[in-house]
């Protein structure tokens, strides 16, 4: 598994003016777009990637999108195979949620521990923003997010959407639903003013 993948998943370094952040990153096109955590490349003075080799590249980014915390950065190599995203998912309590440790460069195998979609909630000690979460056939089914603790993911087809939109025009649109509230008349309501 670990050579199957590795070569595609990157680690990424987000040097900022409070230091340096640490996280990954996997390759979405074959002409060297990564897609990493927007959270983890927020006001980075630049950002690097340590290709599987060994070597360094200077990222450029590309744009972001904060609501799915999905950036887009590339660097310039071509060499790089583009991961293989799984579109139609079914997640389950318990399934495999492996990830690429980039500290000893193996394999770290966790878990899934809670579905909500587009979320997903993953046990993976190896796991840093940024992170692909594959399975045991080494398709990757979601994407570490910066929210603090490393263990919330998002799933590959809105990776694949984000990603597509975001190297393609630069911003991307989300579907949501709401309503506005007010106080009611007792301490314990709200009245629903508006649903948008």
């Amino acid at each position: 598994m670990h050579d199957e993948i590795a070569a595609s998943l990157p680690r990424i370094q987000a040097v900022t003016a409070g230091g340096m952040r640490e996280g990954s990153g996997m390759f979405v096109t074959n002409d060297g777009h990564i897609a990493t955590s927007a959270g983890l490349t927020e006001t980075a003075k630049y950002v690097l990637a340590w290709t599987n080799d060994g070597q360094r590249w200077k990222a450029r980014l590309i744009a972001s999108d904060p609501v799915s915390d999905v950036a887009i950065i590339q660097i310039e190599s071509d060499r790089w195979p583009a991961v293989s995203l799984g579109s139609d998912n079914k997640f389950r309590d318990g399934q495999y949620a492996l990830a690429l440790d980039h500290n000893d460069n193996t394999i770290s195998v966790g878990e899934i521990t809670s579905v909500s979609s587009p979320l997903v909630v993953i046990s993976q000690v190896a796991a840093v923003p940024g992170s692909a979460i594959v399975d045991d056939t080494g398709v990757v089914i979601a994407m570490i997010t910066d929210d603090g603790t490393n263990t919330r993911g998002i799933r590959a087809w809105t990776i694949e959407r984000v990603a597509v939109d975001l190297i393609t025009s630069g911003d991307t649109s989300h579907n949501w639903l709401g309503v506005a509230v007010s106080n009611g008349p007792e301490a314990d309501m709200v009245v629903v003013d508006d649903v948008t």
